[in-house]
């Protein structure tokens, strides 16, 4: 049976996700100011797509952060019984 995650390390990763979710808040509103400037700009199709690329790639790392995270944390955790 796994030793279980101390309270420190359950905080410190809560703690690490909710930075990391500031980070990317910050990034979205940029990136939509960024989308507005550009379309005021009547900035081509191309360049609109890429700037939601970014977007969408930032969105698709945090998700993968945040369930690494989650499956450290799981990890971590005992096993139950099935009683």
């Amino acid at each position: 049976m796994g030793e279980s995650p101390s309270l420190e390390f359950i905080g410190s990763t809560l703690r690490a996700i909710q930075a990391e979710q500031r980070t990317l808040r910050g990034d979205q509103e940029l990136l939509r100011k960024e989308i507005g400037r550009l379309a005021n700009a009547m900035a081509t199709r191309d360049v609109l797509l890429e700037v939601l690329t970014v977007i969408t790639d930032r969105i698709a790392n945090f998700e993968a952060l945040t369930e690494a995270r989650f499956d450290q944390l799981l990890a971590r955790l005992p096993e139950r019984g099935s009683s």
